[in-house]
């Protein structure tokens, strides 16, 4: 690209005194990896291309969905059922054609996340689940690379910078799984809550590379749509910190997106077996793990335990009663059920798609 060119195309930033010609440079020789191409990567996506970063890297292994183009706005209708990482690379390169895409059609995952992830100078941590996020968060601690990390989750948002051995890492601000385990997907979430939070990333990623302003790192910044309210937590390094100080890893089995399904099946029961199980169980406990305003809303009575509360509550269960567990849509049950098994229940069961499947098959 000629200098008259890039001047041409970046000039808004370039005009900026703290990127410049020099921040330009900066941002052509970057190379950014973007873990996720749905709500908050398909925002940030267009911003950081459109912003010159040099090298791009998008990794996704899923099929763009109708239900998806309410908050993905990088899609549209006749991309269905097309994979996300090649038809972003597509968009984005008819947006700049002069960067680097590569588009990587697959999960990320324990045998491919450190060669893929060491190919790139920082990491946007755009992804839905927890082990996704955990398994990146991992292994840029490890390599000592930047990692941008944003979360959805209905009407509320997180952003922050986790860097540096001697800062503190995802785990000291996240310690253990949180109440719900579902993701955007699974529990809802307004389609304008991951666009803005995908701008923050790439706003973040371009004030990184080109060293301008004040970074999140050491801050989360918290976001609430209903409140419309912001605000910014100072972080500090949990001396007590299993991962970044006594150097535990995760074990992904306690992650539901790693279990077999088979072995998830076996321990199912379904909205149209819901009547069968309950009249062949008929002491079974109702267990719910949801929240305590989701349980007032609607529910099938039994026992409330939130789920961020049950590994500290499960001496009130029984763990020879058989119990089944549920909660709105079958993700957080699914959790609830492998921590119980863990703890030794064996006579566990979880309703499949939870109450959103009974709701639909007009049984609540």
């Amino acid at each position: 690209m000629s200098v008259s060119s890039k001047l041409k195309r970046y000039a808004q930033q370039i005009k900026l005194e703290e990127i410049g010609v020099h921040g330009q440079e900066k941002l052509q020789k970057a190379r950014v990896l973007c873990v996720g191409a749905g709500g908050i990567g398909a925002t940030l996506l267009p911003y950081i291309a459109g912003a010159g970063v040099g090298t791009l890297g998008i990794i996704d292994d899923d099929l763009i969905e109708e239900s998806n183009l309410h908050r993905q706005i990088l899609y549209q209708e006749k991309d269905i059922h097309h994979l996300k990482a090649t038809t972003a690379k597509m968009k984005l390169q008819a947006l700049n054609s002069n960067i680097n895409i590569q588009a990587y059609d697959a999960r990320l995952s324990d045998e491919n996340a450190e060669d893929i992830i060491a190919q790139y100078d920082l990491v946007a941590d755009c992804s839905d689940n927890f082990y996704t996020r955990y398994l990146t968060h991992g292994i840029c601690y490890r390599l000592e690379k930047p990692y941008v990390y944003a979360s959805a989750y209905q009407f509320q948002g997180h952003c922050s910078l986790f860097y540096g051995k001697e800062n503190p890492c995802l785990h000291c601000v996240f310690p253990v799984i949180p109440d719900s385990v579902a993701n955007c997907q699974n529990d809802g979430v307004l389609g304008t809550l991951p666009g803005l939070l995908g701008i923050l990333q790439a706003t973040e990623i371009i004030k990184w590379i080109t060293q301008s302003g004040v970074s999140l790192l050491n801050r989360l910044l918290c976001i609430d749509f209903l409140s419309m309210e912001m605000k910014n937590i100072h972080l500090v390094k949990n001396k007590e910190c299993p991962f970044c100080v006594y150097g535990q890893t995760v074990d992904k089995n306690i992650f539901t997106q790693c279990l077999p399904s088979d072995e998830m099946n076996s321990f199912a029961v379904s909205s149209h077996d819901l009547p069968r199980f309950l009249q062949k169980n008929p002491d079974a406990l109702l267990l719910d793990v949801r929240t305590v305003s989701e349980h007032n809303r609607n529910n099938l009575g039994g026992t409330l335990i939130p789920l961020a509360e049950l590994p500290d509550r499960c001496n009130e269960l029984n763990p020879l009663q058989p119990t089944l567990i549920y909660c709105q849509s079958g993700q957080r049950s699914q959790r609830a059920l492998m921590l119980l098994r863990q703890a030794g229940f064996r006579t566990v069961y979880h309703l499949a798609s939870g109450l959103d499947s009974l709701i639909s098959n007009r049984s609540l």
